[in-house]
């Protein structure tokens, strides 16, 4: 009876002691996410601070932007981050009341290039870099402006450098980042960026609806960074920011 009772309590320990794991499918957007550069993880470290609180673990997986969200969509992951808020979106997806970041999007450009603008009809005459996937692209299409889609962000600063594209809207943060990872300091001087913000940007946390607990996972997270932003464990974590002459 006592060899019996042994490997039950063993496994009931296991049970008991068992957390929740949540599994984000997340891009490279650095300084923000990163699977290769654990500097550049700000927020990965935002969420899991966050679930913590409520014994849950948290699981990476790193893919392309778009597959990643379709894997939430379909209900292969459980969430992702940071995104913004679109209709399409929430047919499939719930989302954070409490956005995890807020961020300046800017048009980069070459310093060469004489550039201003005020409103969109100022941007006709130039040729626009665009990401495939990125939402706050699509003001700018249904504006018919010229815009050319690649795959990735790094290709539109590689098409500014070569003269390609004039100018390309991007985060601040995550613009001025890439400039000093694609490129030496003497060609990363080439580059500037209008001061005029397109966009302040709320970016949340999506959980896909297909999870049968989306809603208590989205209402612990909004408590959660709520927590943090009192308490100053988010403006901490936040400013492990690199900061950028």
């Amino acid at each position: 009876m006592k060899k019996c009772i042994i490997p039950i309590l063993l496994f009931l320990s296991f049970f008991l002691t068992a957390q929740e794991v949540i599994t984000f499918d997340i891009g490279d957007w650095e300084p923000y996410t990163s699977s290769r550069d654990p500097d550049s993880q700000i927020l990965e470290q935002l969420v899991t601070e966050i679930f913590v609180l409520y014994d849950m673990d948290v699981e990476y997986r790193y893919y392309p932007w778009l597959r990643s969200l379709c894997n939430v969509e379909n209900g292969d992951s459980d969430g992702s981050f940071p995104l913004m808020q679109t209709a399409e979106r929430e047919e499939s997806c719930l989302s954070s009341q409490e956005p995890i970041l807020i961020e300046e999007n800017v048009f980069f450009h070459l310093k060469s290039l004489d550039f201003d603008w005020s409103d969109f009809s100022d941007l006709q005459k130039y040729r626009i870099g665009g990401t495939i996937g990125y939402a706050y692209m699509e003001p700018q299409i249904e504006y018919g402006l010229n815009i050319e889609l690649v795959p990735r962000e790094e290709l539109n600063f590689n098409k500014l450098a070569a003269g390609h594209i004039d100018i390309y809207p991007a985060s601040k943060d995550v613009g001025l980042y890439l400039l000093t990872y694609l490129f030496d300091q003497s060609a990363a001087s080439r580059f500037t960026y209008h001061p005029k913000i397109l966009k302040s940007q709320d970016y949340y946390l999506l959980i896909s609806k297909k999870h049968p607990r989306a809603q208590e996972i989205v209402d612990k997270f909004d408590e959660g960074i709520r927590t943090l932003k009192h308490n100053g464990r988010y403006s901490e974590i936040m400013a492990l920011l690199p900061h950028y002459p």
